[in-house]
């Protein structure tokens, strides 16, 4: 309620329990009708509307909710959140009012950027922050990416809006 932009980190990508927590945050009533939009560092903000029009799908069943996602996550570079993306996939739909995930990290096949990531990161979200009007959202990083140190995605963020 009292921040617009909150920044959240996380633990490695890897311990999957720490998303059981981050989905009973989105998840909650408050949070879809409040605030709705979550950054994560994980998935390659060109896989934005891929993962949409993934939301968008209808299917006949759980199976094909699964398959669809596994391609898509092969496909998007977002290999970690299988479960979070299934769980905001039946969260989401058939509802007007759906949590807005955003991705926010950079193409992994291209190497030569990686001394920078952080600042494309940071870059990736101030500029959708402030191109689409958001007014509030969560924004999850690992480790040291959140830190508000110079360097890290979080200190570029807090820059771009301070306080």
């Amino acid at each position: 309620e009292k921040y617009d932009y909150v920044i959240l980190c996380e633990r490695a990508h890897s311990e999957m329990t720490q998303y059981d927590m981050i989905y009973s945050i989105v998840s909650d009533n408050r949070f879809v009708d409040s605030v709705g939009n979550v950054f994560t560092e994980i998935g390659c903000v060109d896989s934005r509307e891929a993962y949409k029009a993934f939301l968008d799908r209808e299917f006949k069943n759980e199976e094909e909710v699964d398959s669809s996602l596994a391609s898509f996550m092969t496909v998007n570079q977002s290999v970690h959140l299988l479960n979070f993306l299934k769980r905001l996939y039946y969260l989401n739909h058939g509802k007007s009012t759906k949590v807005n995930l955003l991705f926010s990290d950079r193409n992994w096949i291209d190497r030569t950027e990686l001394d920078s990531r952080d600042s494309i990161m940071a870059e990736n979200i101030v500029s959708t922050l402030k191109n689409d009007s958001l007014r509030k959202s969560l924004i999850i990083m690992n480790y040291r990416h959140a830190y508000l140190t110079p360097g890290n995605c979080g200190y570029y963020i807090s820059q771009a809006f301070p306080g």
